[in-house]
């Protein structure tokens, strides 16, 4: 009796037989080489974007009054862009108030017909709460404000991003290239 050293398949009669088209085998090794390359190139694109250079801000003087009433801040909310010079004055109208920024831990106080000042550079991006560092009331402990500090311009690292998305469709279309290798061999 012969012996055959072809691996095993099921020819088209046998898959009519069962009722489907012939099966393909999965060649699980190309697959996990286009998946690793893929997972590979995501982990590479997010570490060197901590290399990436980021611009900095022009370093723009930002100056706001802060009038100060029972129980809140006018304007509630301010924005400054990283890298800005803020300059704030506290105005209180009715009684003693204060401010005191979280994350930056200034304060300054002032009394009615007075008026305090905190100057800083904003010099890291997120939302930071002031508040009343002065009791003022009942209702002292919901006297709150909040600074946005956004990062930088828009679109800073824009090449890095296309460079990683470039990347990524290359990935993927490695993958779909083994599969489809897969299916012809």
């Amino acid at each position: 009796m012969p012996v055959s050293l072809t691996p095993p398949e099921l020819t088209e009669p046998e898959a009519g037989a069962q009722g489907g088209s012939p099966v393909r085998a999965l060649h699980v090794p190309r697959a996990m080489f286009a998946l690793l390359t893929v997972v590979g190139i995501a982990v590479s694109a997010v570490a060197l974007g901590q290399w990436a250079p980021v611009a900095a801000s022009t370093g723009t003087t930002r100056e706001f009054t802060l009038t100060a009433r029972q129980f809140a801040y006018t304007p509630e909310r301010i924005r400054v862009t990283q890298g800005d010079y803020v300059i704030l004055h506290l105005v209180p109208k009715d009684v003693a108030h204060g401010i005191f920024l979280d994350g930056y831990g200034l304060e300054a106080r002032a009394l009615p017909g007075g008026a305090a000042t905190i100057e800083f550079v904003a010099d890291r991006a997120g939302q930071f709460r002031f508040r009343c560092s002065v009791t003022c009331g009942a209702l002292h402990p919901f006297m709150i404000g909040q600074l946005n500090v956004e990062s930088g311009v828009p679109f800073t690292n824009a090449p890095f991003l296309l460079s990683a998305a470039a990347a990524l469709i290359i990935a993927s279309g490695s993958v779909v290239y083994a599969f489809r290798v897969g299916e012809h061999s």
